[in-house]
C-alpha cells in the first residue's frame, strides 16, 4: 500500500476509533435504583445499611444541636422521595428545608453511595401567618405565607388555642359554649365571639369583660388570613414536597395563645385525611423538635393527633420521623412503636442506656449499663448507632449525605 493510500485511510481510521471509543467501549452510566429497602449509609464492613420501609415505619432520631440530626432526617427524606413518597416537613423549626431545591454541596458528595447523583427536589416552604408578629413585615427567604381554614378547627384545637388548661373550670365551660356557637363558620370575627359572650346570662358584666379580654389577642394575631389560604393537597399531588416553617416557634411561649401547636394539628389532620382517602401517595411526616409538640407532661391538641397517627395510621402508608434532643421528653409509646432509633456518636452512656431500655433492646435491665458503655466506646465521630426493634439488631452506620443542599447552620 502506498503512502498516499495510508494518508487517504487516516480519516476513516480516526472516525472508526472515535466510534468505538464513544459508543462500543463507553461504559454504561450506572444510576442508583432506589426502593423501599432504603439505602442510607455504610456499615463498618463496608456493606450498605438499609432502612426497611416496606411497611410504614416510625423513626426516632435523637440528637442535640450539631449532632447531625437534620443531616440524617434530610438524607432519609431525599431518598424516600425518589420512590414516590409524599414529603411533609410538619415542623421545619430552623427554616432549612427550602434549600432542598438545589443539589447537595460539593464538599459533602464524597459521602454519597456508589452511583448516587446529587439532586434537588421540588419543595415549597410555607410560613404560618401568625408569625407575622415575629417576622415584622419581612417574610423569610423562599417562603410563602399560609393560613389554615378556621372551619377545620376542632373543639380540641380551639381549647388548645385558648390555652384552656390555664383557665378555671367555669371559663373552660364558657369556651366550649363559644366554640359550639362558632363551629362551622369559616371566618368568624372577634365581634362574633363578643356577641356570644354577651348572650351568656350566667356571666356578670365583669366576667364578660374578662372573657372578651382573653379573646382580644386573637383579633390581631394574623392566625387566620383568608387571602393566604393555599391548597397544600394539590401541591403534594403535583409531586411537591411541603415544609411548614416553624422557626422561632418557641417565642410564643407557654403562657398565651398556643398557635404553633394548633397549626400543626390542623395541617397534620388535613394531610392524613388526604392519604387515608388515597388522594396523595404514601407519606413521610417529619416532626423536628417533637418534644414541644408531643410533650410528656402536657396535652395540646397536636399531641392527641400525633399519638393517634402513631397508633393507627401506619396501615395507610404513613411513616413518621421524630427529631428529638432528649429521648425521655417524648411519650414512651412513640419510642416503643418506633421501628428504628437513631443515636448519634455524641450521645452519652445514660442516653444510650435509656434508648436500649425504652425500646426493649436489652437482655435485662441489669445488663443495660454495660451494653451502653460498650456501644458508646464503639462509636466513632460522625457515626450513628441504629437500633432496629423488629429485627433486634444494633448497627453502627456512617450515614450518607442528603441528595439536596444542606444548610450548615443547622444541627
Amino acid at each position: 500500500m502506498s503512502e498516499n493510500d495510508n494518508e487517504s485511510m487516516k480519516p476513516l481510521r480516526e472516525l472508526g476509533n472515535n466510534y468505538f471509543k464513544d459508543n462500543l467501549f463507553k461504559e454504561e452510566e450506572k444510576i442508583m435504583k432506589y426502593g423501599k429497602q432504603l439505602a442510607i449509609g455504610r456499615k463498618r464492613n463496608g456493606s450498605i445499611y438499609y432502612l426497611d420501609m416496606r411497611e410504614a415505619a416510625r423513626i426516632v432520631i435523637l440528637g442535640k444541636t450539631r449532632s447531625g440530626k437534620s443531616f440524617l432526617i434530610r438524607a432519609i427524606a431525599d431518598r424516600i422521595k425518589k420512590i414516590g413518597y409524599s414529603i411533609v416537613y410538619l415542623t421545619d423549626v430552623k427554616n432549612e428545608a427550602f434549600s432542598s431545591k438545589e443539589p447537595v454541596q460539593e464538599k459533602f458528595r464524597h459521602l454519597l453511595l456508589d452511583n448516587e447523583k446529587p439532586e434537588g427536589m421540588r419543595i415549597v416552604t410555607l410560613r404560618p401567618t401568625f408569625f407575622k408578629q415575629i417576622d415584622r413585615g419581612s417574610i423569610p427567604k423562599a417562603n410563602r405565607y399560609y393560613s389554615v381554614n378556621l372551619g377545620a378547627m376542632t373543639k380540641a384545637d380551639f381549647m388548645t388555642l385558648m390555652n384552656a388548661e390555664s383557665m378555671t373550670q367555669p371559663q373552660q365551660i364558657i369556651l366550649e359554649i363559644i366554640f359550639e356557637k362558632m363551629a362551622g363558620k369559616e371566618n368568624f370575627s372577634l365581634e362574633d365571639i363578643n356577641a356570644v359572650i354577651d348572650e351568656i346570662n350566667e356571666l356578670n358584666a365583669a366576667q364578660k369583660l374578662a372573657m372578651r379580654f382573653k379573646f382580644r389577642p386573637l383579633a390581631t394575631s394574623y392566625f387566620y388570613e383568608k387571602e393566604h389560604e393555599k391548597n397544600i393537597i394539590d401541591m403534594i399531588r403535583n409531586d411537591i414536597a411541603v415544609a411548614i416553617n416553624m422557626e422561632n416557634f418557641d417565642q410564643f411561649g407557654q403562657g398565651g395563645f398556643l398557635y404553633p401547636e394548633v397549626f400543626v394539628s390542623m395541617v397534620m389532620r388535613m394531610v392524613i385525611n388526604a392519604r387515608v382517602k388515597k388522594v396523595i401517595p404514601p407519606m413521610l411526616l417529619i416532626l423536628d423538635e417533637s418534644s414541644r409538640f408531643v410533650p410528656v407532661d402536657k396535652n395540646p391538641c397536636c399531641k392527641r393527633d400525633v399519638m393517634e397517627a402513631v397508633d393507627i395510621y401506619g396501615r395507610y402508608g404513613i411513616s413518621m420521623v421524630f427529631g428529638v434532643q432528649e429521648i425521655t421528653k417524648i411519650p414512651i409509646q412513640i419510642v416503643k412503636q418506633a421501628r428504628f432509633l437513631c443515636i448519634p456518636y455524641s450521645a452519652d452512656v445514660g442516653t444510650i442506656r435509656d434508648c436500649l431500655i425504652m425500646s426493649s433492646m436489652v437482655r435485662n435491665i441489669q445488663s443495660s449499663s454495660n451494653d451502653a458503655i460498650y456501644l458508646k466506646k464503639s462509636l466513632k465521630k460522625y457515626e450513628w448507632l441504629i437500633l432496629d426493634t423488629i429485627n433486634n439488631t444494633k448497627e453502627i452506620v456512617k450515614i450518607t449525605c442528603p441528595l439536596s443542599n444542606h444548610v450548615e447552620t443547622g444541627d
